[in-house]
């Protein structure tokens, strides 16, 4: 999709776009009745969303993308 952390904005600042990730201890650590979590969870135990963020400079994220997308229109 051509997003990277490393991107710049019209300014020339970081853009600070990517995918929203997170982990603490009270986090989900599998689905109910799933074995297999290797496209959501990794081996160091962040959670991955699929969603493609851009960070403002409020700090507050705006949601663009995301890395699936699960509908095809027509």
């Amino acid at each position: 999709m051509g997003y990277r952390h490393t991107d710049v904005d019209e300014n020339g600042r970081p853009a600070g776009r990517g995918e929203i990730c997170f982990r603490g201890l009270t986090c989900f650590d599998h689905y109910y009745k799933v074995d297999d979590m290797s496209g959501t969870i990794d081996a160091d135990k962040w959670v991955h969303t699929g969603d493609i963020v851009i960070l403002r400079e409020n700090g507050s994220v705006k949601i663009i993308d995301r890395i699936k997308n699960l509908f095809k229109l027509s």
